[in-house]
């Protein structure tokens, strides 16, 4: 006599499947860097520009993950978000990479991590900032420093969520530098 049973999948087997599934959308579903989640929230400020246009060229610094590795910042997002943060903030009536009366050159100097008590993560991010005008001179330049946490409780969201946020704070400090210490004409 040959069972039937070996055919019919069990309640049992069935619950475990949908709760895996559920657990590797919940754990996964979120990850990767989004560059509009980059850009900062601005303050308001003065109708005062810096000048008329500028090109961002390529960022460099940048890294892209490894396999089993956390979720790092690359140059093509880093170049989106920066992009999208200029043309908020107003301070220059055309944004392009195209041409422009100043070049603007970003570089990432590094991307650092570090696990606190609990579910914290703290990405930490350096970057540097350069205008050059035409004639090749260097108009302003000055780096920052910017970290941020999260708890989420998936791991990957969790890094996802300190990686952009230690941008979004880094760019904010940027247009603030700019704001503050831009050099008189």
């Amino acid at each position: 006599m040959i069972s039937m049973i070996k055919n019919k999948i069990y309640p049992v087997e069935c619950r475990m499947l949908i709760v895996l599934s559920i657990l590797s959308i919940l754990l996964f579903g979120c990850a990767g860097i989004k560059p509009a989640r980059m850009v900062p929230e601005l303050q308001p400020q003065s109708e005062w520009k810096v000048g008329n246009s500028v090109k961002v060229m390529d960022v460099t610094g940048g890294r892209e993950p490894t396999f089993g590795g956390p979720e790092m910042i690359n140059d093509d997002d880093f170049k989106t978000a920066l992009i999208a943060t200029l043309e908020k903030s107003r301070l220059f009536r055309v944004v392009s990479t195209d041409s422009g009366d100043l070049n603007l050159y970003a570089t990432i100097r590094s991307q650092d991590q570090r696990v606190g008590p609990g579910l914290q993560y703290t990405a930490m991010l350096v970057a540097s900032y350069k205008f050059v005008d035409r004639a090749g001179k260097v108009v302003w330049l000055e780096s920052y420093e910017s970290e941020f946490s999260s708890v989420a409780f998936a791991g990957a969201t969790r890094t996802v969520e300190a990686r952009e946020g230690s941008v979004r704070e880094n760019l904010s400090s940027f247009i603030q530098g700019i704001r503050e210490r831009w050099p008189e004409k």
